[in-house]
């Protein structure tokens, strides 16, 4: 029975803690949606042209959008003029009007002002009869309005920027009917909607525009050669680095097909690689020949994307660089050689001694055998022979090694006798 009781307890108190949440979403909601009223008239026009100027639409040209807005709220409404009314520190401005010949008023003539201290639609049933109105020279001279009802244009964040009006030279008691009155403040919305869109149009054009700066700077001050190319091949856009580069002016690149600028040698090749970019972007470099003004040939390593019909390239000048390489070549050569010849010269001494060692064994070997033919004593002359002999094959080995050394020639390795 307690433990009954205690369940029964707990979900009353959720319940209670349920509806506690959903009165403060609901008062949340009703702030939100019911802006409070601007206590300092100062400070609410302040805010209120700052978020104006956001807009950037003061003294634009007429637009269609808003026409139609302020046509369709005079029909509503069922009155002769319609304005979207923006209040400056100066003056009152029109950006849209229907049955009003002017498209601006001083701000002493300006009825929107007082609609800046209300938090809903402002309604005037009879300007000639209310204090704030009556002396207004629109009340006591031509158009001689009377009646009034201007829904608050509010920004994205809240703040009033003027009102959507509609004006009648007939006074109206009842002001407007529920219908009416939801759509104006609908309609002022739309007015708002159109307001926005602008901005971030306005915003949209700002970041293409400063994109299209960038781009165009890269293009002036890259040091590589940039193009755009038809999918046929023919050249469309081309930076100036070429002319910087290559000698050719502008004029005389775009129109013309790039094979008439490669390398006869490189064109079956270039032409290849270019077909492959229309499968996948070249993005390892290829290197190719473009023949300068002066009728030489230059060496550009290339990498590029197919977009939207056009092939985009961009193409490094890697001339100095071959050329370094190949001046890098023939010093290292040229350095090999140096070695080798040193290398010889370290050798020179001891190839004098096995010279001079061969050079001894052959003329001991002849002497011995001069003195034993003088003495014929002939029957050990095939051994001083051999000798001498081996001494000259070794001798004739060694020099043909040297020859071969100096001539970079393969040597056949073979053994030592």
């Amino acid at each position: 029975m307690h433990r009954q009781s205690s369940v029964t307890g707990r979900v009353r108190f959720r319940k209670k803690l349920v509806r506690t949440a959903l009165r403060l979403l609901m008062e949340r909601d009703q702030a939100r949606s019911t802006p409070a009223k601007l206590s300092d008239p100062r400070t609410a026009s302040e805010a209120s042209q700052a978020a104006l100027g956001q807009y950037d639409i003061l003294d634009t040209p007429a637009e269609q959008g808003f026409d139609d807005i302020v046509l369709l709220a005079s029909r509503t409404c069922e009155t002769p003029v319609a304005l979207v009314s923006f209040v400056t520190s100066d003056r009152q401005w029109f950006k849209a009007r229907i049955g009003f010949p002017v498209c601006q008023t001083p701000l002493s003539q300006s009825v929107c002002a007082l609609a800046l201290e209300q938090a809903e639609t402002f309604v005037i049933p009879d300007f000639a009869r209310d204090e704030r109105t009556k002396g207004n020279s629109l009340v006591t001279q031509t158009p001689s309005i009377r009646f009034y009802a201007g829904a608050l244009l509010r920004s994205s964040e809240g703040t009033p920027i003027r009102t959507l009006c509609v004006i009648d030279t007939k006074t109206r008691p009842q002001g407007l009917t529920e219908l009416q009155r939801t759509s104006l403040e609908a309609l002022a919305r739309q007015v708002m909607a159109q307001l926005e869109l602008r901005r971030l149009l306005a915003q949209q054009d700002r970041k293409i525009a400063e994109r299209t700066r960038e781009r165009d700077r890269t293009w002036r001050l890259s040091q590589d050669l940039l193009v755009v190319v038809d999918a046929d091949g023919t050249l469309n856009a081309v930076n100036g680095t070429w002319t910087n580069l290559l000698g050719w002016q502008e004029h005389e690149l775009v129109g013309r097909h790039f094979s008439e600028f490669t390398h006869p040698e490189d064109l079956h090749a270039t032409l290849a690689v270019f077909a492959g970019i229309f499968q996948a972007p070249l993005a390892r470099s290829y290197e190719y020949r473009l023949r300068h003004q002066d009728g030489t040939y230059c060496y550009f390593a290339w990498t590029g994307a197919f977009e939207d019909g056009k092939v985009y390239a961009k193409g490094r000048h890697t001339t100095a660089k071959r050329e370094q390489a190949q001046a890098l070549a023939q010093a290292e050569e040229q350095l090999r050689q140096s070695q080798k010849m040193e290398a010889v010269g370290q050798l020179t001494g001891g190839l004098a001694h096995d010279f001079n060692n061969l050079l001894a064994s052959i003329s001991g070997s002849l002497e011995l055998l001069q003195t034993r033919v003088a003495q014929d004593r002939i029957n050990d002359l095939d051994r001083y022979l051999a000798v001498a002999q081996g001494a000259a094959k070794w001798a004739a080995a060694l020099t043909h090694r040297l020859l071969a050394f100096s001539r970079r020639q393969t040597l056949a390795p073979g053994p030592r006798t």
